[in-house]
């Protein structure tokens, strides 16, 4: 599914073996770590997270719903 998303969003994240990275779009360095330290602090170690044209966000089932408004107020913040 991540093909579909970097095709079709303008910003997909992923996180790979606790490892954040900004597939397509741009994030700073500083949004990315934040984001990592929140995931990975949950225990998170795999998932993606993706914004759509229109601002509305997505994210895997991986990551918990209780930080679905931390993550866009982070992004947002940028």
């Amino acid at each position: 599914m991540i093909w579909w998303l970097k095709l079709t969003c303008p910003l997909v994240i992923e996180l790979h073996d606790r490892k954040l990275t900004c597939r397509k779009g741009r994030l700073p360095s500083s949004t990315l770590r934040e984001i990592s330290d929140l995931l990975v602090d949950e225990g998170i170690s795999k998932g993606h997270l993706w914004m759509q044209g229109n601002g509305r966000f997505g994210f895997s089932s991986s990551i918990p719903k209780h930080q679905h408004q931390r993550i866009r107020n982070l992004v947002a913040s940028t």
